[in-house]
């Protein structure tokens, strides 16, 4: 069975079979993967060496396919592009699927599909999200995947890229492996780290955790105190997002006399 060459397929050169609900032919293509082998391994090694093609539709391609396909081996060509291409791929958008970000976001997407695979994927992802206005994309998929480093660096990931804010508190409470109780720990657990680094708390963060804390905020609170956390830098955001009179009285819940009073007088 002779398969055709994947960039003539892209190119409109080569034709495979088609639903009627292909948009184009690299939505056919990844369709094949269905088909098991040999397409598997055709895809694979066709598309791996389109990463670092000169023409940059055909590398939107193959940065699709290898998302979409984390359990493909790209034969390090992501990890060129990232090398390499970078300038080429910021603010970018692939003509295939032009609502999915620009092509950093997507091939950084990639890396962190594999960052259990090897550590220079995992070096390269965590660089990242240390990258001012980069690294939105995968916050989610980090801190799934790479949690411990990810609450030790919270505050420079969220300082870094502070519209992705809400996407760890969203994966805590959208996981289907954690049970409430659960999500409540984990939710109190990065909002420690993050005071302890001294994160600011934008507002979009008191948002996303009003929204996804799964407790009341007098429970939240009584959580953070449990643990010894000063939560003076916390009460300014707080105190913008619930009202100073709702504040008071979380915090009145408190067991601590002391501390009760000198969070009362900083509200």
């Amino acid at each position: 069975m002779t398969l055709p060459p994947i960039h003539e397929v892209l190119l409109g050169r080569a034709t495979i079979n088609a639903s009627r609900d292909d948009r184009h032919p690299l939505d056919s293509l990844l369709a094949r993967w269905r088909s098991g082998e040999p397409w598997r391994s055709h895809l694979t090694a066709g598309f791996a060496s389109l990463i670092v093609h000169p023409d940059l539709d055909l590398a939107a391609a193959a940065i699709h396919f290898f998302c979409e396909r984390p359990d493909a081996d790209d034969g390090g060509g992501l990890l060129a592009a990232r090398n390499y291409r970078l300038g080429e791929l910021e603010g970018r958008r692939s003509p295939w699927y032009p609502d999915d970000g620009d092509l950093r976001d997507l091939l950084f997407v990639a890396i962190g599909h594999r960052v259990a695979k090897d550590t220079k994927y995992l070096e390269a992802a965590r660089q990242e999200l240390l990258v001012p206005g980069r690294g939105r994309a995968i916050v989610p998929l980090m801190f799934a995947r790479d949690r411990s480093w990810f609450d030790s660096h919270a505050a420079e990931i969220l300082g870094a890229n502070p519209g992705a804010a809400s996407a760890p508190l969203g994966f805590i409470a959208m996981s289907a492996r954690w049970s409430e109780s659960q999500g409540e720990l984990h939710i109190v657990a990065l909002t420690r780290a993050l005071v302890g680094a001294r994160y600011a708390f934008p507002p979009a963060f008191i948002d996303a955790l009003a929204k996804e804390y799964p407790g009341s905020l007098p429970a939240f609170l009584r959580a953070l105190n449990a643990l010894d956390v000063d939560l003076r830098p916390l009460l300014p955001a707080l105190r913008d997002r619930f009202g100073a009179e709702s504040l008071r009285d979380a915090l009145l819940t408190l067991p601590d006399e002391l501390k009760r009073l000198a969070y009362l007088a900083a509200v």
